[in-house]
Formats: C-alpha cells, structure tokens, sequence
C-alpha cells in the first residue's frame, strides 16, 4: 500500500504512517491476554526515576547515553577543566555521575582514583569544597579559604590534600548557581583559582 501521498509500513509494533512526508501520524495497537500477563514476574520498582538524577547506584539503570560518556571521558584525559552544559534536565548530572565517575573508576587504580561532588556551590564555593573534602585536609586550611579567600585559596586547599600519587575527581554540580548564588567576595577568588 504505498503512494506519493502517504506510505503506511506494518510491523510489529502496530502501524506507522507517514502523511505528505511532513507529518509523522503514530498509531500503535498492542495486543497481550490476561494469561501471559500473569506468567510474568511481578516487577516491584520502575526504572524510571522521574526527576531525580542517576548516580553510581542507579547506573545500572541508565543507558543510551555511551557516546557522550566516552566523549567525556577523552576530553578529561586531555583537560584539567571539563564543563558540561546543557539546559535544565537534560541529564547533565546523571552523565556525570552514572557514566563518567563509574567508567573512571574501572579505569583508574582504585586505591588512587577520589571523587569529590559539590552539590551545590551555594553563597560560598569554598565553604561547600571543605565540607565534601572533609577528612581530607587541615581545618587552618579551610579557615583560610573560608575566611580569607583569594585567588590561591583553591589551589592552596588542593595541594594540601594528602595522598601524593592520588587522582582527584572534583564534580561540581549545578555550577552555574556561582553566577547566581555565590557572594562576590568568593566568586571571583573561586574562578580565579
């Protein structure tokens, strides 16, 4: 049954027509009985988590996003700095954190590789650092960025971290709240470092 004006394809799924080649028309019948309903097991949770983001728990769940994780994970082998952006729920978060952090972890020495998220930079980046590095530093070295942040403080909070030989993965989530949020007198110290 094909036309110039509408071409209608059969599978399995039901019928797919595609009208004056501008307008796709899906029309799905799925068809089951009550028997093969109750053979199959009974599944007590969906994969689908709404709103919340992915993590490494949940990566078994997520998929179809193999390209850009491997993309990123060539891109942060090259660069110290890694942004990824996109618009509000696009999945920017779960990519980093079911993808990128699981497949860096495989690859890098467990014993060495540490990964560090800020959840939100909020009114005071460093103030957020130390609380995710906590037991990884010295509290005069967090006084010092907290109370007297200038553009070294981030390197100086970096550098003082234990564990020579260690790869550090820091992940920085909802960034752009620096530019929102973040008081002035942390904000550019922060960037500049």
């Amino acid at each position: 049954m094909a036309s110039s004006q509408n071409t209608v394809q059969q599978n399995t799924f039901g019928q797919i027509t595609v009208a004056n080649q501008s307008k796709l028309k899906i029309i799905q019948h799925i068809h089951t009985d009550a028997e093969r309903v109750r053979e199959r097991p009974f599944v007590s949770y969906s994969p689908y988590r709404g709103l919340k983001h992915f993590d490494e728990e949940s990566r078994h769940q997520f998929f179809g996003r193999e390209k850009i994780v491997a993309e990123l994970n060539g891109a942060i082998k090259e660069k110290n700095l890694l942004v990824v952006a996109g618009s509000s729920g696009s999945g920017k978060s779960s990519v980093v954190r079911a993808g990128l952090i699981p497949v860096l972890r495989k690859q890098l020495n467990p014993a060495v590789f540490r990964s560090f998220r800020i959840e939100r930079p909020d009114r005071n980046p460093f103030f957020a650092l130390a609380q995710c590095l906590d037991g990884f530093s010295q509290q005069r070295i967090y006084r010092a960025c907290i109370e007297q942040p200038s553009k070294d403080s981030l390197r100086t909070l970096l550098t003082e971290l234990p564990e020579n030989g260690a790869q550090w993965l820091l992940f920085i989530d909802r960034f752009e709240e620096i530019f929102q949020i973040t008081e002035e007198r942390y904000r550019r110290p922060f960037l500049d470092g």
